[in-house]
């Protein structure tokens, strides 16, 4: 082997050695953050709940919520969750264990993409950005407005596996290897597994494949078409499962349940986002259907009654949020990026990218790249005036920003570098300082994702509503667990409150009394546990009077509620009920 053999192997191990030290140290950064973050929230969430459900339901071979089979939701980070919970009971800590390592993998395929776009030097800040970024990782504390919180649940997984299936999309643009293409295709199909806008980000991003490869002239026609029509199969085949189980539930082809509830909601959510006032939003998702037996929004289980309507989320529903967009999103949409409790990029985030595109030449490759960024933008763009739930569709641009992040912090090490040459000549030292200066920017990130959960960890230290209520119903569920036979089904509003009962859960629809009644009768339910909001939200409680089991008279108080009577249970006179009415 020659002398110049040895030199290039020799620069190749430290290169290899220099990557791992870089890869490894932001994914621990990264893990550690999110751990941080979702300890500091010390709370569950609604959805949390429900992939628990299902993914403990999904473990027992039956992929069901609210006692039916289940379509909105797509199953691979229920299932993930799932497994966890065979190792502990908490469902924070089955959540957050899945959530927490697959935001802190993120690092990985933020490197290996920035490094293909941008170099070896402006990767290792890119993922260093992706691990402290606070917006993937963030979770702001429930005293902040709800339509201004990032959700930390299934997101972080949903983000990974888009952000490993843009990189082997773009590798293979720029390699012409088949088995990038398969990769990058399969990826978005794991994504889509996870979230179900998963397949809108994958159809703009394959518009963008395919024009890349049109005027591509490296590859034979042939192996460009093989690219194309590899990548869209893997996605298709590795998505295709879940269709088929929407399939078989619903009686019709569709993305699911979600394309319904996102059709029936989306007029409450203006009120719910904009104006904080969720009343609206609680009326329409939690209603009954005309005769009382089923929920109407097949977003609680597909009923026999969904599969004889066309309510099981037919892809005309899709079509016609697509078609008939809301613009009032579009200022909501523009605003995330810059406002809000976290920003997709802090100011002083957004100037750096700005240098990073001015600094170096332009080729082919970062044309191609903007265009890349330019298809993601107009999918999320897409999502939040038609599917719009909550402001966190754009969150996956985050990702793919932290690559444009790490070309401007290398473009501010250089220039800084450069600055001090010129006032200090000769001055190795100072030279070698001024390289460091992008590590400000990045610390920067950390003391403002520090503040920020420092402040939601004092919300919640100093009586947060959020954690008082959990705390209550904790100790109602512990009450009830001691005095309901076996696993009963507990119709109640907070699913983590049957979880800790020991219960099977149900939804507590929003109706009046007798219709609530007529609903526990038909679904075969054996108990409900209504708090005293819910009086403000429901007419005719009297008809509930009769099967009045106990008041557990916990803060606010709450009323249990026997259905497994065939006639109203015990011989309690009405002036020994306490008055539902007030």
């Amino acid at each position: 082997m020659s002398r110049r053999d040895i030199t290039d192997a020799s620069a190749e191990k430290e290169s290899r050695r220099e990557t791992a030290l870089v890869v490894t140290f932001s994914v621990v950064l990264a893990l550690v953050l999110r751990t941080w973050a979702l300890h500091r929230r010390g709370v569950v969430d609604f959805d949390e709940c429900y992939y628990y459900l299902l993914g403990r339901n999904l473990m027992s071979g039956h992929y069901t919520l609210n006692g039916l089979p289940h379509t909105a939701f797509p199953p691979l980070y229920p299932a993930l969750v799932g497994a966890a919970s065979l190792v502990t009971s908490s469902i924070r800590a089955a959540t957050s264990a899945v959530s927490a390592l697959a935001g802190g993998l993120l690092p990985l395929p933020v490197y290996f993409l920035a490094r293909d776009v941008f170099g070896r030097r402006a990767a290792a800040f890119a993922a260093f950005a992706a691990a402290a970024l606070p917006v993937l990782f963030f979770v702001a504390a429930s005293g902040v407005a709800y339509s201004m919180r990032m959700y930390f649940g299934s997101e972080p997984l949903y983000i990974t596996l888009l952000a490993c299936g843009v990189t082997f999309i773009w590798l293979s643009w720029r390699r012409g290897r088949l088995s990038h293409a398969a990769l990058g295709g399969s990826f978005f199909g794991l994504a889509s597994l996870v979230r179900s806008e998963g397949p809108v980000i994958f159809a703009f991003l394959f518009v963008w494949l395919a024009a890349a490869l049109l005027v591509s002239a490296r590859f034979s026609r042939w192996r460009r078409l093989a690219i194309a029509l590899l990548a869209a199969g893997a996605m298709l085949a590795v998505f295709s499962p879940f269709l088929i189980h929407v399939r078989a539930q619903s009686g019709r082809w569709s993305l699911g349940a979600k394309l319904v509830n996102n059709a029936r909601i989306r007029d409450t959510l203006h009120s719910w986002v904009v104006e904080n006032d969720s009343g609206p939003f609680m009326r329409r998702h939690y209603a009954l259907n005309d005769d009382a037996d089923w929920m109407a929004d097949s977003y609680w289980g597909v009923s026999p009654r969904h599969r004889e309507t066309a309510d099981g989320g037919m892809i005309s529903g899709g079509l016609q949020l697509v078609l008939t967009p809301d613009w009032r999103w579009a200022p909501r949409f523009a605003a995330a990026f810059f406002t809000g409790p976290v920003a997709i990029l802090p100011w002083y985030g957004w100037a750096v990218v700005a240098l990073g595109l001015f600094f170096g030449p332009w080729n082919a490759r970062r044309l191609a790249w903007w265009g890349l960024v330019g298809a993601v933008f107009a999918a999320m763009f897409l999502l939040a005036v038609s599917l719009y739930v909550l402001p966190r569709h754009e969150l996956p641009l985050g990702a793919l920003l932290a690559v444009s992040l790490g070309k401007g912090l290398e473009g501010a090490g250089r220039l800084s570098e450069r600055a001090v040459a010129w006032l200090a000549p000769g001055g190795e030292a100072f030279r070698r300082i001024a390289c460091a200066a992008p590590a400000v920017v990045v610390l920067c990130f950390f003391v403002e994702a520090g503040v920020s959960l420092n402040v939601a960890g004092n919300l919640y230290a100093g009586g947060d509503v959020s954690r008082r209520e959990q705390s209550r119903d904790r100790a109602a569920a512990e009450s009830l667990r001691a005095m309901l036979p076996g696993s009963p089904t507990l119709m109640v509003h907070s699913p983590w409150t049957a979880i800790w009962a020991g219960a099977e859960w149900r939804v507590l629809p929003n109706g009046a009394g007798d219709r609530l009644v007529h609903y526990a009768k038909a679904r075969g339910m054996d108990y409900a546990l209504l708090a005293p909001w819910h009086r403000a939200l429901n007419d005719n409680f009297d008809a509930l009077r009769p099967y009045l089991a106990e008041h557990i008279d916990i803060g606010g108080g709450y009323y249990l509620f026997d259905f497994t009577q065939g006639q109203p249970p015990g011989d309690n006179g009405a002036a020994d009920q306490p008055d539902l009415r007030h």
